[in-house]
């Protein structure tokens, strides 16, 4: 398991300031990909604000790339036999 990637190419770009041209072309482009799957302009516009927020969100909580020497300082990653996987998974939802 791993931390999810977000949707623009690293979390700084989530941090800067609210009118970001990098935030407002992601935006854009995220608008017109629900257009082509047929979504309406004012729906796609506001579920794509809420996205937008929703990843900005994600972004002030994930770790930055830049924080760490090498992967070896990661310490969130616990190695585990593919046939544990199951046994760990079960056992936390029982």
């Amino acid at each position: 398991m791993d931390q999810a990637m977000l949707g623009m190419p690293s979390r700084e770009y989530y941090l800067t300031e609210t009118d970001s041209e990098y935030k407002a072309a992601y935006l854009r482009y995220m608008i017109n990909v629900a257009k082509l799957f047929n979504a309406d302009e004012d729906a796609a516009v506001r579920d794509m604000r809420e996205v937008l927020d929703f990843e900005e969100q994600l972004a002030n909580v994930s770790f930055t790339f830049l924080s760490f020497t090498s992967w070896a300082d990661v310490v969130v990653y616990k190695q585990v036999a593919l046939n544990q996987v199951w046994r760990i998974q079960h056992k936390n939802y029982r």
